[in-house]
């Protein structure tokens, strides 16, 4: 009977250093759990393969006493038994914190985030969200606000009755990016035509009118005779006339012919008064002229809407796949609601009063530019590019 040898040196170091590496990833999957917990509940809410991303494996050589940082030190599925695990041991703290503690924690109170039920708003994390998710793609403040707000009103029609269950914020978010990204791309392009059509037309016209003016080759053009300048008649006057002279040979102007001036005078006497006139009624069709020039000025003005979707990937970090099925399934039959409900938003009688709303309204240049991106809806393609 042999006896057991110890094992040697090098496997020892070989044990410890699995177990410290054990050791590291549960302590790495606890604390992206955490994470992703507390940032959820303070209402900045962060998607779970990026908090994993932020915990990072560290080798140290004791040779040399350098560290060497090699990759993600977890995956998903590694923070998800975590999470299940807080779970189960604390399930006080999977729940939403209460606003004045969640506000009290952050230092903060926004204006979206004051509300009346006992949990922090889902508006206001879904907003925070957004604004982290599409920080990178340097949007236009109307576009952000629009996403925004679609992307709170899925949330809340997800929530409320349940529609478009299981699909992930992340999704919802990239998907409506690259919706209201088309939107404002296809305003753009109508801006363009507008505008080199306004500017076409000038051209047109006074081309239209040079060949009016010009001869045709039936027509022959003959000098016009030059009139003989007209001497004037001196016609007496009748003898009832009212007009007379005196000796000096001063015209003495008649009763009647000043009871006439008087009576002009006193009509151009009635001067416009700016408090007691009647309003002055506008030309419906240069108003709506006005209007639409002013629209087609502001799109031509800000900057490119269109957003490829690779950049919004990124961006966003999902996956193109989940991006394209969520817009042609859920996105593209109903853009014409979506445009329905922006455009409701900022138009004068609204009834939209959501908190999401506000922040649409409060976008420069919102009324202006949102008020006919319905137009886009016949436009916008199925076609992810």
């Amino acid at each position: 009977r042999e006896e057991k040898k110890p094992p040697p040196r090098e496997e020892k170091e070989a044990i410890e250093r699995l177990r410290e590496f054990n050791k590291s990833k549960q302590m790495a999957s606890l604390g992206s759990a955490l994470l992703y917990l507390t940032a959820r509940n303070l209402g900045w809410a962060r998607p779970l393969p990026e908090v994993c991303s932020s915990f990072h494996q560290t080798n140290t050589d004791a040779n040399t006493n350098t560290t060497d940082t090699t990759g993600t030190a977890i995956k998903a599925k590694h923070c998800w038994k975590a999470i299940k695990e807080v779970k189960a041991l604390f399930p006080d703290y999977v729940r939403p914190v209460p606003v004045p503690a969640a506000a009290a924690m952050r230092k903060t109170a926004t204006s979206t985030s004051r509300g009346t039920s006992g949990a922090i708003s889902d508006i206001a994390s879904t907003g925070n969200f957004v604004d982290y998710a599409t920080r990178k793609l340097d949007l236009p403040p109307v576009a952000v606000a629009s996403i925004r707000s679609l992307v709170a009103h899925c949330r809340k029609e997800q929530i409320e009755k349940g529609v478009d269950s299981g699909t992930k914020l992340s999704t919802i978010c990239a998907s409506v990016t690259y919706f209201v990204c088309s939107a404002g791309a296809t305003m753009q392009k109508l801006a363009q035509q507008a505008e080199s059509s306004r500017s076409a037309a000038p051209i047109l016209s006074r081309m239209f009118s040079l060949d009016s003016d010009r001869p045709t080759k039936k027509q022959k053009t003959e000098p016009k005779p030059v009139k003989e300048e007209e001497k004037p008649e001196i016609v007496p006057s009748a003898p009832n006339s009212t007009s007379a002279f005196d000796g000096d040979g001063s015209s003495v102007v008649s009763e009647t012919s000043s009871s006439s001036t008087s009576s002009d005078t006193n009509i151009k006497q009635e001067a416009f008064d700016l408090f007691s006139h009647a309003p002055v009624d506008e030309d419906p069709a240069a108003k709506q002229e006005y209007e639409a020039r002013r629209i087609w000025d502001a799109w031509s003005e800000q900057m490119p809407w269109s957003r490829n979707i690779g950049v919004i990937e990124q961006s966003c970090g999902v996956s193109q796949k989940f991006i394209t099925e969520h817009y042609k399934r859920q996105l593209y039959p109903q853009r014409q609601q979506f445009l329905d409900l922006l455009k409701n938003i900022v138009s004068e009688e609204s009834t939209v009063r959501e908190e999401y709303a506000q922040s649409v309204r409060e976008a420069p240049l919102s009324s202006v530019l949102l008020g006919n991106i319905t137009s886009a809806a016949a436009l916008i393609s199925n076609k992810v590019k």
